[in-house]
């Protein structure tokens, strides 16, 4: 009896040990397998303390062609009316959507027009008399439902409401702003400005990176650079270079802004900046030096070229909710998927961007502006109009799209008003 009851003790020793040290549960494995995902590397990133780190150095060196389906889930067409009153030509300089409402800068104009494309409206008149403006540049706020553009002359914010009715005239800012964008809760707008480099001008001295007019105050102060020294621009030649001083949009309602030369995109919350993104770019895009300066504005004056979009670091144009958008040299632009943490170069040819795999058009011009859901593109209607002819005998298109450009080429001619081209991103 008493043999046996060791025997049976050691059967449950060793039932209990093969099952801490033998086969592993669902539930651990499961675990396990949630660390090996979450451990796994960023491709070609990081995060370091809580800042993301983008090594365009090593994605460059592996750039491939992006399908358009890779970044966004299907495509809105958006033929826009064609009127004497709103003639656009192909200087559009922006483009807001907010619900059935598209506002379009273009030249020096601000026109408005619905989702369907009709053309609603000219917001205000283009000149410099009293009440008049020339547009350079705008935002909405979408809580109000106005829309506020900038007067490139006077330095003066007009706001219409979507009904193109002029609310005020009374917003005044000191400096010419580039870039321009609203913070809703804050009600405050923020442009980037120029860096005028010239031996003579008195505005070489002043470094701003950005400045802000809060909306309640109308009050405007800068925010002053301290990446460029004195010494920088010591020896300039004597013609004036202006430079965009920053990449600046905003995300989440927060600001983000990338000085000249930098290569940190920063985030300001509460009246502080904190560093959101570093682009690992140097061996590609060397830092600023008063000889690169020297050599690029020479270099300007021999071939009268914009050689310098060629020598700055990359920039951070757009970041919605999982993608970010930057341009580089004048040949690679990238793209950041948060939900892959996957980087990208991006191959492409002259302003094509993207690989078009929806609807046989093949491709998928520059990002032209981006928001939460959508990256916005425009096509000419005489290129539209040539591509549909190309695929409308095509069996690999997908037939509802290709009935629906074909539905839209009956309604274009090569004199037409523009399409945008809307994107919807995933999410």
């Amino acid at each position: 009896m008493r043999g046996l009851y060791k025997e049976l003790l050691f059967v449950l020793i060793a039932a209990v040990v093969l099952s801490a040290c033998g086969g592993t549960s669902s539930s651990d494995k499961k675990t396990s397998e949630e660390k090996i995902v979450k451990e796994k590397p960023y491709k070609y990133a990081s995060m370091k303390d809580g800042v993301l780190h983008l090594d365009l150095n090593e994605a460059r060196k592996h750039s491939r062609e992006v399908k358009l389906s890779e970044i966004c889930d299907s495509l809105i067409y958006i033929p826009l009316e064609t009127k004497k009153e709103c003639l656009l030509g192909r200087n559009i300089n922006g483009i807001e959507i907010d619900g059935d409402d598209v506002f379009i800068h273009e030249g020096w104009k601000l026109l408005h027009f619905d989702k369907s494309g009709k053309f609603l409206e000219q917001l205000g008149k283009t000149g410099r008399g009293p009440g008049e403006y020339v547009c350079g540049g705008f935002f909405i706020d979408k809580s109000n439902k106005r829309v506020c553009a900038r007067g490139c002359y006077r330095y003066i914010v007009f706001e219409f409401d979507y009904n193109g009715r002029l609310l005020s005239d009374t917003i005044r800012f000191k400096k010419h702003l580039q870039n321009m964008v609203y913070v809703p809760h804050l009600n405050t707008v923020y442009g980037s400005l120029s860096y005028c480099i010239t031996q003579k001008s008195d505005r070489m001295k002043e470094y701003n990176i950005y400045s802000e007019i809060n909306l309640n105050t109308n009050k405007q102060v800068g925010t002053v650079s301290k990446f460029f020294p004195d010494k920088y621009y010591a020896d300039m030649a004597k013609i004036s270079l202006s430079l965009l001083s920053s990449s600046i949009y905003s995300i989440d309602d927060d600001l983000c802004y990338q000085e000249l030369g930098s290569d940190t995109i920063f985030k300001r919350r509460n009246g502080i900046s904190y560093p959101h993104i570093i682009l690992n770019n140097h061996e590609f895009m060397p830092k600023f030096t008063s000889s690169l300066f020297k050599d690029v504005t020479v270099e300007k004056i021999k071939n009268n070229s914009n050689s310098i979009t060629s020598k700055i670091p990359s920039m951070v144009k757009y970041e919605s909710e999982r993608f970010v958008f930057m341009d580089g040299y004048s040949d690679k632009k990238y793209v950041f998927d948060k939900e892959k943490k996957e980087l990208i170069a991006l191959e492409k040819s002259d302003d094509i961007i993207f690989k078009n795999d929806f609807d046989g058009l093949e491709d998928f011009k520059g990002v032209y502006s981006c928001n939460k859901q959508y990256i916005y593109s425009i096509a000419s209607s005489d290129e539209l109009l040539e591509k549909i002819a190309e695929l409308s005998d095509s069996k690999d298109v997908n037939e509802e799209y290709r009935n629906r450009l074909i539905k839209i080429s009956k309604t274009l001619d090569e004199e037409s008003n523009p399409v945008i081209v809307l994107a919807r991103l995933n999410k």
